[in-house]
């Protein structure tokens, strides 16, 4: 997304109802990544610096690192996808080939799924169980709905992510992101699919939205 498509999205939300503080410092950003210990891709943090969402579901990032108990709640919330993952592995429900065989224990399985899971990009939480990966560095990164091995891609691209989640209509001078970058263990979880019906595009300036 460019600058002109953030404010366009931002427009979007906060006719929606979605509600916003002011954007995040560039001091606060560096607070974040080291409380947190990730980076945020150059497009998710231009976003969050124009402007960012506090409604229900969004990240509380500014109260993260004022209060030591909402940030054990973000940091609960950025492990969320590896650890509901090793439950499902310790459960005996999901099991990668590529690891071997599946041992009976199911400390010996959680083990190994651990160390397979830990060169994993890591995934930062936007909105309720949607994550985007922190790597590559770099803008249009997809986004992916995580629960458990459970995970789809629910956004080629922030832009694309924007447009499924709020019904959005994509800006007049962008069309949607037709195929998702690959990303390491997560975009395995899920074919690209037919995006056509994420938000809408019919060429056609939005008059309200």
């Amino acid at each position: 997304m460019n600058q002109d498509h953030i404010s366009y999205v931002i427009d979007c939300l906060k006719a929606n109802g979605v509600q916003f503080d002011a954007g995040l410092t560039t001091v606060e950003v560096q607070q974040i990544e080291q409380t947190f210990s990730f980076c945020f891709p150059p497009d998710l943090r231009a976003f969050l610096q124009a402007a960012l969402p506090t409604s229900k579901e969004f990240v509380p990032w500014r109260r993260g690192i004022r209060s030591m108990g909402i940030a054990r709640k973000i940091i609960k919330r950025i492990h969320q996808p590896k650890n509901e993952l090793l439950f499902d592995v310790r459960e005996g429900t999901f099991w990668r080939p590529e690891w071997g065989s599946r041992p009976s224990d199911k400390e010996q399985r959680e083990e190994i799924a651990r160390q397979h899971l830990s060169g994993c990009p890591q995934l930062i939480p936007i909105y309720g169980h949607r994550y985007l990966p922190e790597l590559p560095h770099e803008a249009g990164n997809p986004v992916f709905s995580v629960r458990g091995y459970d995970t789809i891609y629910y956004g080629y691209d922030l832009l694309t992510y924007f447009a499924h989640e709020f019904n959005l209509r994509y800006p007049l001078d962008s069309q949607p992101t037709k195929k998702p970058k690959h990303i390491e263990f997560w975009g395995d979880f899920d074919e690209p699919k037919d995006i056509t019906t994420w938000g809408y595009w019919d060429g056609t300036e939005a008059e309200d939205y």
